[in-house]
Parts: structure tokens; C-alpha cells; sequence
């Protein structure tokens, strides 16, 4: 799980605040 959401944080690394409601 976390290697899943280590590389939606990479892609969206803009949106790292948005990371959580994802």
C-alpha cells in the first residue's frame, strides 16, 4: 500500500495536500 501511494504522491507531488483525500 504504501508503494502505491509513494507513486500517486510522485505524480501529484503538487497536489501532496490533496494526497490524503485521495
Amino acid at each position: 500500500m504504501i508503494m502505491k501511494c509513494t507513486n500517486l504522491i510522485q505524480q501529484d507531488d503538487k497536489n501532496s495536500d490533496d494526497d490524503n483525500q485521495d
